[in-house]
């Protein structure tokens, strides 16, 4: 809001001949516009709209509100607030009443050429049958009405790499496009909440992403004299782990969270030894908790399922502390990281810090004090009477989540273990995989632990059996529902939301997670080669991120990304698609049907007269239905800032009926 009492405005707003003359009501207290700004192409039209509000904070509706432009050649505008585009340039659009005013700014353009729809151009598809239009190719998208009619679904998609790009999008409907309803439009169930699925879906509030973004600066120059140290010979890495402890042991282990620094001993006694894994409880662990058989049963779990599913898959990590074992701590400290009452539960997690060594040695840099210098971590502990901030933690409810916690940190372990030391060229910042990729990994490890415990393999279209099937189901309740909590997320708001997006500013949200697993999954499936060489070549070199997708893929992975996000609503429900829209692994529709009797992608429809202004983060879509009579044409006017799409923007069209 800004306020003018001077006497050019009033000058100004009594020669554009505004309508009102008459005196608002008393005790005006702001005045706000909106649209704030608007690009509009010439011969284009946008009504503005006053918000006014009384000193009391009340809605005033009865004010008269006294319009001008400061350039009308450039944009005019009528007493009701429509402003007309006349010709390029930027116009500042003023309403005022009393004493009180605000401005708009409208950017007018060169006017789009809008193509007519016509045979020529007007591409005839057959159910199933899709095309995409990049760039300016999206401008004017033309739908045919062939004998019987059509319907089709129409995708807007973002194709930017970046974390934190975004974009917005205007979709105006024209001609004879007519609403439709019905299949396969999705069925939503009110229940379709995060809640609704595993408590692991409900994420950890961040802080495993926080607590790496923090240390992994201060770790990346640590890492050649790190790396050189380890390739120094095994006798210069051995710590107090090097001989395996026996049942009993105390152990003083940092669960500090600053990396190298300030750290917090807690003490442990070691509870189980696998041949892969050394468990250890807090002595401070809350009563009536874990039992030393519960203890056992993880260090079976572990030398069991997650160690050989996930060595076999992402390869061995390098083991710093040569002991053959990875340290599994139940500690308290975990419990204390969530907030009483919070929305989101800290389960546990791997802390990069510990692989690199405690000591300095005079011929190698890289030490860090803080390092606890073994494969190592930190698990969540029993709580039932909510010692610890009040938060109450069923034995059963973290007996159920540990091996999937433990499988997915697992595979950060191996990513991060292997990047250090055993791939050849990683010298920096390499060693560190960009987050959502590195989540997504760890989320794929969850869904390989499900298919060993259920006994069956991908490439299935696996769908309602994850209810109906006993030994599937007992393990996708283990392995496999929080993968689909967290694509429950991205499916209920796709636009803004990607396999890659930093929206809130977290590029490893949950939505994020469930969008990346999915698309590894759709990826390697399309790939139809062997999974295990696709998840050990994308954690066993020095690219990150996109790179790293483009050398393991072998193609550029945005194209891919777009026609999953196009299956996210053709698989399994339309006919006649070709390879590249079904996703042949998972058949989600049934899935999230036997979970919550629903599905929730976010579809809407677009029918003649109707314009939507969309907003899509970067790798974001959004999906809109629209129909065709027998005999006519419609067509969808899309435009960026008024002009035509960019090439990052692309609208793809599928024929569904």
């Amino acid at each position: 809001m800004k306020r003018f009492s001077t006497a050019g405005l009033a000058l100004l707003l009594a020669a554009a001949a505004c309508e009102s003359s008459s005196t608002s009501a008393p005790g005006i207290a702001s005045l706000v516009l909106t649209p704030p700004e608007r690009t509009l192409p010439v011969g284009d039209t946008v009504r503005l709209v006053a918000t006014i509000q009384d000193e009391d904070g009340g809605a005033v509706g009865d004010a008269q509100v006294r319009w001008a432009s400061l350039t009308p050649g450039v944009a005019s505008v009528d007493g009701t607030g429509l402003v007309q585009a006349h010709t390029p340039g930027t116009a500042r659009v003023v309403a005022q009443v009393e004493d009180v005013a605000d401005t708009a700014v409208v950017t007018v353009i060169s006017a789009v050429p809008v193509a007519d729809c016509t045979v020529q151009n007007t591409r005839a598809l057959p159910v199933g049958g899709a095309v995409t239009f990049t760039g300016s190719e999206a401008a004017t998208v033309c739908l045919d009405g062939p004998a019987g009619g059509a319907e089709y679904v129409l995708m807007p998609f973002f194709g930017s790499q970046s974390e934190g790009g975004s974009t917005t999008l205007s979709l105006q409907a024209s001609g004879n496009l007519i609403p439709v309803a019905g299949p396969p439009s999705p069925s939503i169930s009110l229940s379709q909440s995060v809640a609704g699925f595993g408590a692991a879906a409900r994420g950890d509030g961040g802080f495993h992403q926080r607590l790496n973004q923090r240390a992994a600066p201060h770790l990346t120059t640590l890492v050649p004299g790190a790396r050189a140290r380890f390739n120094a010979g095994r006798g210069a890495r051995r710590s107090l782990q090097q001989q395996t402890p026996a049942v009993g042991t105390l152990l003083n282990l940092n669960v500090g969270q600053e990396f190298c620094s300030n750290a917090d001993y807690r003490t442990g006694r070691v509870v189980a030894v696998g041949q892969r894994a050394l468990v250890v409880a807090d002595t401070a662990n809350p009563v009536n908790g874990f039992t030393d058989e519960d203890y056992q049963h993880f260090a079976l779990s572990f030398d069991t399922l997650v160690y050989p599913v996930e060595t076999a898959n992402f390869g061995v990590p390098a083991d710093v502390d040569a002991n053959g074992r990875s340290i599994i701590f139940f500690t308290r400290a975990v419990n204390e990281l969530t907030p009483r009452n919070a929305g989101y539960i800290v389960g546990g997690f791997f802390y990069a810090r510990d692989l690199f060594p405690r000591t300095a040695n005079p011929d190698f840099d890289g030490a860090c004090a803080g390092s606890n210098y073994a494969e190592m971590f930190y698990m969540l502990v029993p709580d039932p009477s909510g010692v610890v901030n009040g938060n109450r933690r069923t034995t059963t409810f973290v007996r159920n989540s540990t091996v999937g916690v433990l499988g997915h940190e697992f595979q950060h372990l191996i990513n991060a273990s292997r990047r250090l030391y055993l791939v050849p060229g990683v010298g920096g910042s390499e060693w560190d995989e960009a987050p959502w990729l590195n989540e997504g990994l760890s989320h794929v490890a969850e869904e390989l632990l499900f298919y060993h415990r259920a006994g069956i393999g991908p490439r299935t279209n696996l769908g309602a059996r994850v209810t109906s099937d006993a030994r599937i189901a007992a393990a996708f309740d283990l392995f496999g529902q929080d993968n689909y909590g967290r694509l429950n997320e991205w499916l209920r708001d796709p636009g803004a939301n990607s396999t890659h997006d930093e929206a809130g500013g977290d590029p490893a949200d949950l939505a994020t997670r469930g969008a990346i697993w999915s698309f590894l999954r759709y990826a390697a499936d399309r790939r139809n080669g062997d999974d295990a060489s696709l998840w050990y070549n994308l954690v066993n070199n020095d690219r990150t991120g996109f790179e790293n997708l483009l050398a393991q893929l072998g193609v550029e992975p945005m194209g891919w990304i777009r026609d999953w996000a196009v299956g996210a609503y053709t698989d399994d429900a339309v006919s006649g698609l070709s390879a590249s829209l079904t996703r042949t692994s998972w058949n989600d529709r049934a899935v999230f049907g036997a979970l919550t009797g629903g599905y929730p992608l976010r579809v809407e429809t677009l029918a003649a007269g109707a314009t939507r202004e969309i907003s899509l983060v970067a790798g974001g879509a959004m999906y809109f239905r629209s129909g065709v009579a027998a005999g006519q044409r419609g067509s969808v006017l899309v435009r960026s800032a008024g002009a035509a799409p960019g090439e990052l923007h692309s609208v793809t069209v599928v024929r569904t009926r």
